[in-house]
């Protein structure tokens, strides 16, 4: 039997192999996906794992990322199991607006005048956890965009 994960997988690979069907995309396989064979967020919302939380109510965690980039690194989570934002749909979309409105009261609590957003989205994108994450970046960090 194929656990919850690898269901998600192959349902979002159906779709996706039939969507192409109907377009002229080329074809991309899933199951290439780099990610980390265990989806280390469940794990903490489960509290299998500790975490550093610094928010948390009945629909998204925010804990301190164990290897910061910035002065300030929070990562935002839904504990609704979506693995990428490409999985975004009419029945979710709620939940991604909480994210970001969580992100807005947690800089508010740290006393950030200005932040950063960030959220890699599959492999290609440099996503790394099979579960949707918001990074939340005091301004100290640098990028290139």
């Amino acid at each position: 039997m194929f656990s919850l994960k690898n269901q998600l997988l192959l349902k979002r690979q159906k779709k996706w192999q039939v969507s192409l069907k109907k377009s002229t995309v080329k074809k991309i396989s899933f199951s290439a996906m780099a990610f980390l064979s265990d989806n280390i967020f469940l794990k903490i919302i489960n509290g299998q794992l500790p975490a550093d939380k610094v928010y948390e109510n009945e629909r998204i965690l925010a804990f301190k990322d164990i290897a910061p980039k910035a002065e300030t690194h929070i990562i935002i989570i839904p504990k609704e199991e979506i693995i990428t934002a490409m999985d975004v749909n009419e029945k979710n979309k709620a939940l991604f607006g909480e994210l970001f409105l969580g992100a807005k009261k947690i800089a508010k609590k740290l006393g950030l005048k200005g932040y950063k957003l960030h959220m890699n989205v599959g492999e290609a994108g440099g996503q790394v956890v099979p579960h949707v994450h918001l990074h939340l970046l005091s301004s100290d960090f640098k990028t290139n965009l």
